[in-house]
């Protein structure tokens, strides 16, 4: 199971759980005292701190229900999938990881559809009631819909920086069409986060509604933050300090991004095959900010081809920073930074993997009510959804070179899956070039049961991805 998927169900299991008040925590408290090593009063006292935004608490109590008697089996997978949910949230990314990590050994759900199928028959919160008053979307329940918008204002700092990306805004949009308590489930930092949420309480939508009447309706929000006159390809979408406790984090003092290619020689010839197929490079990087705020001790965590990681490092060692402290004094403080080359502007729907392991970053839930393209759908969690499989699957040819080089790999897509099964506007998120046309080939061959929601076939879309192994293919 991909880390991304798992990161998109719990954003999307965060709009199923409970409203916390003080009888239902004194209730689980109660349990408690009957049994101690509950770990379903635990685990619901910790969804109490987190809605309250307490997540400290929420870890603790987390942290004692993986210790307790893992009754019923969901809390120990869900557990793990929260905790890493806080660290992600937190800035603690490396933890995160880890988190995801264990969650998948426990979950051992599978792949994609299989693991929304048991989602669906084993969601842990599903007879649970949402606050009073608020319905989710599903089962007749219709979405709200953004009417009205003002672009964020950027932070000063993350200006400098030329932070891009997306923060997920979590709460309820109102019969009145207007947002109420939100909050941050997915942060970018550098001050943005905060600009998300004065920018969303300034939004208008269109109220959810249930048999025609407006309701109001739990749901996430994307505040995108783009820099469209941005003349350099280079772009940062990552950053995570981790200053000791009781110090101060380092703050960008000045950075330059090159214009044009902006590449060295030796990147020339994969900048020409990545600009070809119209994807993005990537690159995350971990190194130090010293006491003088200069940026040194540089490992490449992960990219696309070794030669961006090289060209990551060029690019940023100029960059200076005004240094962590602690005590008064300064310090050198760990750093990660992730970036992305490609086009001038990422695009409102330019969706980055980047990660500091072998999986992928969690990426946006994919419930987010950004509007898709007219008359598509989105794969919903709701019972009534019957997602779509695949009837025919073209294998892709091994590009010669490709094997010559003994590259191996994955070619994920995004895809538009049609009333007829057909895929169509296929677009590439990640994959080595050389696997990425015959992948292209292949995926527009497959045919898929269309998806039925409501008993009616829509368009959805999904992504698809299309493996390149070696040794399947010397069988």
């Amino acid at each position: 199971m991909r880390i991304a998927f798992a990161a998109a169900v719990l954003y999307a299991s965060i709009g199923l759980s409970f409203s916390q008040n003080s009888d239902a925590l004194e209730s689980y408290r109660k349990d408690l005292e009957a049994n101690p090593r509950s770990s379903l009063a635990h685990y619901r006292i910790a969804d109490i701190f987190i809605r309250q935004r307490n997540y400290q608490s929420a870890a603790n109590e987390f942290r004692e229900a993986l210790n307790g008697d893992l009754e019923p089996k969901w809390t120990e997978y869900w557990s793990h999938l929260n905790l890493a949910w806080i660290f992600d949230v937190t800035g603690q990314h490396e933890r995160a990881v880890a988190e995801y990590a264990r969650a998948e050994r426990v979950g051992d759900f599978g792949q994609g559809e299989e693991l929304a199928e048991y989602l669906m028959g084993h969601d842990p919160s599903a007879n649970l009631p949402l606050p009073t008053g608020t319905y989710r979307v599903a089962d007749g329940v219709v979405g709200p819909e953004l009417i009205q918008k003002s672009e964020p204002d950027y932070s000063e700092e993350a200006l400098l920086a030329g932070l891009e990306g997306t923060v997920l805004v979590t709460g309820v949009v109102a019969e009145d069409g207007l947002a109420r308590d939100m909050r941050v489930t997915r942060s970018l930092g550098l001050g943005l986060d905060e600009k998300a949420m004065a920018a969303v309480t300034e939004w208008r939508f269109r109220p959810g509604t249930y048999q025609g009447r407006p309701v109001s309706v739990f749901t996430n929000v994307p505040v995108d933050f783009r820099l469209p006159s941005k003349q350099s390809r280079w772009h940062l979408v990552r950053a995570t300090f981790r200053p000791p406790d009781g110090a101060s984090r380092p703050t960008f003092l000045n950075t330059k991004y090159p214009l044009g290619a902006g590449v060295g020689l030796n990147a020339i010839e994969e900048a020409r095959i990545v600009a070809a197929v119209g994807r993005l490079a990537t690159a995350m990087l971990s190194f130090e900010v010293d006491e003088h705020g200069v940026p040194g001790h540089f490992q490449v965590q992960k990219s696309s081809a070794v030669v961006w990681g090289k060209e990551a490092v060029t690019l940023m060692r100029d960059w200076r920073f005004v240094p962590g402290m602690k005590n008064g004094v300064p310090i050198s403080v760990p750093c990660t930074l992730g970036f992305v080359w490609g086009s001038r502007s990422l695009g409102v729907s330019a969706n980055v993997r980047l990660s500091t392991s072998s999986n992928s970053e969690p990426p946006p839930p994919s419930d987010v009510f950004s509007p898709p393209a007219p008359g598509v759908q989105r794969v919903l969690a709701g019972r009534r959804v019957q997602a779509a499989n695949i009837i025919t699957r073209v294998s892709p040819e091994y590009p010669s070179l490709a094997r010559q080089a003994n590259i191996e790999g994955t070619v994920l897509f995004s895809a538009l899956i049609g009333t007829d099964g057909l895929v169509r506007d296929l677009h590439t998120i990640s994959g080595h070039p050389l696997l990425v046309p015959t992948a292209i080939d292949a995926v527009k061959k497959w045919v898929y049961r269309p998806t039925i929601l409501n008993g009616s076939a829509v368009e959805v879309t999904a992504e698809v991805d299309v493996d390149f192994t070696l040794s399947t293919q010397r069988k």
